[in-house]
């Protein structure tokens, strides 16, 4: 696993990504390790994972999930996202690159949402400026 990820996941509470080596990375990083094997301890792995992250309230588990991605830092997600920073998801094309299928993905919501120029604008999305800034640039005369 890349040093810079480690030194991420453990700024993040440390929880995401471990923090050091599990004695079986160096099997599994030279192919030894049959899949069968790998993919029930990926289906282990990923039940304990949402039974620790489930807060039971809709409104509980929106509020941890929104405290653990502010954990971390801008840098991390400017080297994941496109130019629109767009977090939730995009609409690909085959041949797409990252910052197409988040335009086309803006450009749908815009479109079903019926946004037209003139329209107030209001987000509701805890990290809005994709779609603010989608719409600043689309809609000249929008009121966000």
């Amino acid at each position: 696993m890349n040093a810079g990820l480690r030194s991420i996941g453990a700024n993040a509470g440390g929880s995401v990504l471990q923090t050091t080596p599990a004695c079986y990375e160096p099997l599994v990083e030279r192919d030894l390790v049959p899949d069968s094997i790998l993919k029930a301890g990926i289906r282990r792995l990923i039940k304990q994972r949402l039974r620790h992250e489930d807060k039971g309230d809709v409104e509980e588990q929106q509020a941890h999930l929104m405290r653990y991605i502010e954990q971390f830092p801008a840098e991390f997600f400017a080297s994941v996202l496109g130019s629109h920073r767009k977090y939730s998801c995009c609409y690909w094309r085959e041949g797409d690159r990252l910052d197409a299928a988040e335009r086309r993905m803006l450009d749908l919501t815009a479109q079903r949402a019926q946004i037209v120029d003139g329209h107030s604008i209001l987000d509701l999305v805890h990290r809005p400026e994709s779609l603010q800034k989608y719409a600043g640039t689309t809609y000249l005369n929008r009121h966000a």
